[in-house]
């Protein structure tokens, strides 16, 4: 068994200088984890705060983000806006790989570079989206070539509650509902949707589950949270269609 200690130690070297009332001013370097560093993010930062995400005619994550210019969602194989994938810069079928997905700072972009499960975050919990185009790997790693999103819940709910009931044709029914509340030094939010539908093809059916929850903890300059976001789904693939169908 082989240990290893690591130790580093500063060293300020002030020679022929002098500085004001011997202060050395703080230097802030940061891929803004925190709400505060906000306005210190890159240039050509996109930031869509509470107000504007609250003022779309978007009913999930994935119409939200699908109207920024420069990025497009694409559901190639879900619906509800699940595994939409993200692509910034234009990258296409690459897209997965080169467009980094964060939740509060952490990877939420699949390991196996599948796309990302979407549906399951409520925009009532979303305080603000920064979209970060252009290559971001020195500050996220792999996978941000393209850019960066970082989905930032809130961190502090109000107490709020609401439910929507959907259906159409192909036999689809779905729905979804959340609730968010504080108490005392505590405050979190849950949500749940889901969704059924036939298609219109055979063996195109499609059943979507999610769950989503946000507990959140702030006392005497302690701050904790713990995030949880789940997603099934089965989906039908029909395969190619004829040259009849194709016509038809």
């Amino acid at each position: 068994m082989h240990s290893r200690i690591f130790l580093a130690v500063g060293l300020i070297a002030t020679s022929g200088l002098t500085l004001a009332n011997n202060e050395i001013k703080a230097v802030k370097v940061s891929g803004a984890s925190h709400p505060s560093l906000a306005g210190e993010l890159p240039t050509g930062t996109l930031t869509l705060d509470r107000e504007t995400l609250a003022s779309m005619p978007a009913s999930n994550l994935t119409e939200v983000l699908d109207t920024v210019g420069g990025l497009q969602a694409s559901q190639l194989y879900g619906t509800n806006g699940s595994e939409a994938s993200l692509d910034l810069l234009g990258f296409g079928a690459g897209a997965n790989q080169n467009t980094l997905i964060l939740l509060n700072g952490r990877r939420l972009s699949n390991i196996d570079l599948a796309s990302p499960f979407l549906s399951g975050i409520p925009l009532a919990a979303i305080e603000r989206i920064e979209i970060l185009p252009g290559a971001g790997a020195a500050l996220y790693g792999n996978g941000a070539v393209g850019g960066v999103i970082n989905i930032v819940t809130r961190r502090r709910y109000d107490n709020s509650a609401g439910l929507e009931v959907n259906g159409g044709s192909y036999g689809s029914l779905g729905g979804s509902g959340y609730a968010t509340g504080h108490q005392g030094s505590l405050s979190g939010a849950v949500a749940m949707s889901t969704l059924d539908s036939d298609g219109y093809r055979d063996n195109n059916e499609v059943r979507n589950h999610s769950a989503f929850a946000d507990v959140r903890y702030q006392q005497d300059g302690i701050e904790a949270y713990f995030t949880a976001n789940g997603e099934k789904q089965e989906l039908g693939l029909p395969g190619g269609r004829s040259e009849a169908q194709f016509r038809n």
